[in-house]
């Protein structure tokens, strides 16, 4: 439901993102994925402590509150982040609305499904570090990518 959320969100101002000149957009675009680079290779030296659930002295929380503490999370993380910033782009530029939202509510479920999954294992063969900043380089090279299109017009 936070994807849902998240991409009708970035639908609707994709839809008024029409509105703006191109080229503006396409900056302020390319500012962010440059903005979310840097943030992400500074936070990628920094790791943070995580819970062992497993432990003896966990209490056991229960599915709804999971799913409710899921919710809010994916939901506040998903601001401006590259699928929201992505699905608006996608949005403003085919004028299909629609589509652009099924497409990105099933590309979301299917990552989503493949990050609970695959996850813990990911994490086991790479550490954090070296996962945040692979993101800070995708960031790097969609800014300056978007650049390049701002720039050609």
């Amino acid at each position: 439901m936070a994807f849902v959320g998240q991409v009708l969100i970035a639908v609707f101002f994709g839809k008024l993102l029409t509105a703006l000149p191109q080229r503006p957009v396409e900056l302020a675009v390319a500012a962010l994925f440059s903005v979310g680079a840097v943030l992400l290779f500074r936070e990628g030296g920094k790791v943070e402590e995580v819970d062992d659930e497993s432990s003896p002295t966990a209490k056991p929380i229960g599915p709804l509150p999971v799913a409710w503490r899921s919710f809010v999370v994916v939901f506040l993380a998903e601001w401006g982040d590259l699928t929201q910033l992505a699905t608006a782009s996608l949005a403003a530029r085919t004028g299909e609305a629609l589509s652009v939202a099924i497409g990105a509510v099933a590309a979301l479920v299917t990552v989503g499904a493949i990050a609970v999954i695959a996850g813990r294992s990911i994490l086991k063969v790479l550490p954090i570090t070296t996962v945040r900043r692979i993101a800070a380089a995708i960031f790097a090279i969609l800014a300056v990518v978007t650049l390049v299109e701002a720039i050609r017009g």
